[in-house]
């Protein structure tokens, strides 16, 4: 077990098989009468059934694509919710550090960051620069501009090693200094994600040889653009935490080069660390609102993640903060994402076809409901539960997508009535709009989406 691991049983449940299992179309029927109907966005009682959450320290917002539409609105009006009638004041999202700074300066009217052009710059960023962040980042803003300095809504981008642009910065150096190890490297990065176990970095692409001789360069390259960022927020990061960072940087850097999946499980400790520290930085402590892909925001102990030795923001949150620590997931069915090829590509509106047939999707999507909230674990009844507690095929979608290896290289085994305390479901799903490159139209010249 790796030092950073939390603790787990020793003991695994890696198929189902416990119990008779009542005939498919009998548990669509029991989630159709458990399952809560939920409203159009446009109503506001949308975001008023999850007041129920309102006691929680963290709530944390699910995505199962971060190219949907109905996902990115859903947590933008739940968390509004949140901050308006519940006293949330943090929202912390699964992106880069650096970008969510420049957003936290433009919503509390602090003096613009201006050290790395705008948000969300390098890849994927047509996941979070678009029209619907666009509105939340207004709309927070304007409610900042109406609370009492000291008491605003703080925005944080929790990845403070930049996953994403620690990569575009790798790519960049490959193919200056060995091109053909930089397209494997693309044809690596095309494959990362937390459930493909063998596939997280560089070294399986290409070969020891391949790429171990521009190693050394690259992680200094990384560790020296982390000391720039760290630099340049001096008066807002404490020495001792800097210090701490840049003592795992070089670590991290080089898991995450090699491909070892202690990379995700240090990635994710600092982000939680961030986390907490996010939490405890006010009197009365501080209430935060997550964002964050479903393969961090449940708790990763009840997948086939967890199963392999990965542990995630939402197990984190869970052996931290027990019940105050409320985990939501959002899924869907079918309809259209928005999704890039390969590594660095642009953003596409894809089809996406109805979920594979023993998917807890299928199983939901055979409720025949429009959109619903399903409360899980001990919250739901327990014939329900403990189907629901027989582990199936849950699918994630990343930021790249190939349609033809959809029901092949998209699920990952879970226990969904412990993964999540609740899952927040649409139907047919839409892509997100994102905003072009370039200049927009009445947008503010300090606006982190403004050259």
């Amino acid at each position: 077990m790796s030092p950073d691991e939390p603790d787990r049983p020793a003991e695994r449940r890696a198929e189902g098989g416990r119990q008779a299992r009542p005939r498919f179309n009998e548990v669509e029927r029991l989630v159709a009468s458990a399952a809560e109907a939920l409203p159009d966005f446009g109503d506001d009682s949308f975001a008023r059934v999850f007041d129920r959450y309102g006691d929680a320290r963290v709530v944390m917002l699910g995505t199962a694509c971060p190219g949907v539409s109905e996902f990115a609105r859903a947590r933008a009006q739940i968390t509004r919710r949140l901050i308006e009638r519940h006293g949330f004041t943090v929202v912390a999202v699964e992106a880069d550090w650096a970008d969510g700074r420049r957003i936290d300066h433009f919503t509390r009217h602090r003096a613009p960051v201006r050290d790395q052009g705008w948000a969300f710059a390098d890849f994927p960023g047509w996941a979070w620069r678009t029209t619907e962040m666009r509105s939340f980042i207004d709309w927070l803003r304007a409610w900042n501009g109406r609370t009492a300095r000291g008491r605003e809504v703080r925005f944080v981008g929790l990845d403070i090693f930049s996953l994403h642009s620690s990569i575009c910065l790798t790519l960049q150096l490959l193919d200056r200094i060995a091109p053909q190890a930089a397209v494997a490297a693309r044809l690596e990065f095309s494959e990362l994600a937390p459930w493909h176990f063998g596939a997280y970095g560089l070294r399986e692409a290409a070969g020891d040889e391949g790429l171990h001789p521009y190693e050394n360069e690259v992680v200094h390259r990384l560790g020296d653009a982390l000391v720039d960022r760290l630099e340049a927020a001096a008066d807002e990061v404490p020495e001792g935490q800097a210090a701490k960072l840049l003592h795992s940087a070089e670590r991290y850097y080089r898991y995450l080069y090699r491909g070892a999946p202690a990379s995700w499980n240090l990635r994710n400790r600092h982000m939680f660390d961030l986390l907490l520290s996010c939490l405890g930085c006010r009197s009365p402590p501080a209430k935060a609102v997550v964002w964050a892909h479903n393969a961090q925001a449940g708790n990763s102990a009840a997948t086939e993640m967890g199963w392999s030795g990965t542990f995630n923001l939402g197990e984190l949150a869970r052996r931290s903060l027990g019940e105050a620590a409320v985990l939501v997931g959002c899924g869907g069915d079918h309809g259209r994402i928005a999704a890039a090829a390969d590594w660095g590509a642009a953003a596409q509106a894809v089809p996406l076809p109805p979920a594979r047939f023993d998917s807890y999707e299928h199983l939901f999507a055979g409720a025949a409901r429009k959109q619903f909230l399903l409360e899980l674990g001990e919250r739901s009844a327990p014939p329900l539960r403990d189907f629901l507690s027989e582990p199936r095929p849950e699918r994630l979608l990343d930021v790249i997508y190939h349609p033809g290896g959809e029901r092949e290289d998209h699920y990952v085994l879970a226990d969904l009535s412990q993964q999540f305390d609740a899952v927040l479901w649409f139907d047919e799903l839409r892509p997100v709009a994102p905003l072009p490159v370039g200049r927009l139209r009445g947008i503010q010249p300090d606006h982190p989406f403004a050259m």
